[in-house]
């Protein structure tokens, strides 16, 4: 009974002989051979250069991406400054208490100024500022001005502002006019003041406790910073020339206990609008508050009270480069 046996050889080929050499008998083999997906488009990868490069780039950029999100979640300064501003944002807006925002009297500031005369909080709670002639006007827009509620437009992006923190509690923030605000509702509630005194005489309630306070001048022609206490390096005084388009204003930031002393007030107050606008900035976005916040934080983790003295450039009222000259612990 015969067998047969298959015998195997090696066929020459030449490196350089391509596909469209190879005799026509072996075509149809080579065309139904199984090949993977990736046998015939990877080299097409490869030899393409545009394809290559983009798709280098999306590679670099993905592993650029994981390194720098591992560094700054991994970071402790990232870390620790994120916890120092969170513990002003809960302490204010997310705590158990009603907060109040309680934006600038525009009208009243107007008031003052068409007057020359500035009004003290005691006249402004009674509403004395009401009977002030105002022959500049007719009848109907001077009664306009003494009881409609106008407010500026850069305390109500402040506003917009604090609602966009994760802190914010809608349940316990509410926005407060000043001449709807009561003494009461500051005493055991947090509250965020917003503007000077010349035109929020709210802020008033911080002078006998703090060492910088914002005097406004007998004719309301100006208004300046009072230094109690100058350190050295420090002025006993600080003046915006607020006349001029381009000038240097200046601003505070204070954080005092409320009239029981078992919450906060947070004030930001400018010599102008753009030295409170400055205030915000600095509060909401700059480092260089985070070293404040870390000197003021307790043992506990609560704040102590404290004081911030800004400088920035106004640029038709619009604030730029603001930077922190003076603070104070209590």
């Amino acid at each position: 009974m015969g067998a047969y046996i298959p015998v195997f050889t090696v066929r020459d080929v030449r490196e350089s002989e391509t596909d469209s050499q190879c005799s026509p008998d072996l075509a149809p083999v080579i065309s139904e051979a199984p090949v993977s997906a990736r046998q015939v488009h990877l080299p097409q990868l490869f030899h393409n250069p545009k394809i290559f490069i983009f798709a280098f780039a999306i590679a670099l950029y993905s592993v650029l991406l994981v390194v720098l999100t591992y560094l700054f979640v991994r970071s402790p300064t990232a870390a620790q400054n994120h916890d120092r501003n969170n513990i002003l944002w809960q302490t204010l807006l997310s705590s158990t208490r009603t907060t109040y925002i309680v934006p600038p009297d525009a009208g009243f500031n107007l008031i003052e100024d068409l007057t020359h005369h500035p009004v003290s909080l005691a006249n402004y709670i009674q509403g004395n500022y009401a009977q002030a002639p105002l022959s500049q006007f007719d009848g109907h827009s001077a009664e306009d001005l003494r009881t409609h509620e106008f407010t500026d437009f850069v305390d109500m992006q402040i506003l917009t502002s604090l609602m966009r923190l994760s802190e914010y509690n809608s349940q316990r923030l509410l926005l407060r006019f000043p001449r709807d605000l009561r003494l009461d509702d500051l005493r055991n509630s947090n509250a965020v003041i917003l503007g000077s005194v010349c035109s929020n005489p709210w802020a008033s309630l911080a002078d006998s406790n703090t060492n910088f306070h914002i005097v406004c001048s007998e004719d309301m022609l100006s208004s300046s910073i009072v230094n109690r206490s100058p350190l050295p390096g420090e002025q006993p005084i600080y003046v915006s020339e607020w006349n001029q388009p381009t000038h240097t204003t200046y601003a505070l930031i204070r954080l005092v206990p409320n009239l029981s002393g078992d919450g906060h007030l947070l004030l930001l107050e400018g010599l102008d609008i753009a030295g409170t606008q400055a205030a915000a900035e600095a509060l909401l976005h700059s480092a260089a508050i985070d070293k404040v916040l870390q000197h003021a934080r307790r043992h506990d983790g609560s704040l102590s009270s404290f004081e911030i003295l800004l400088r920035a450039t106004s640029i038709e009222s619009n604030a730029t480069g603001a930077e922190i000259i003076a603070t104070r612990i209590h």
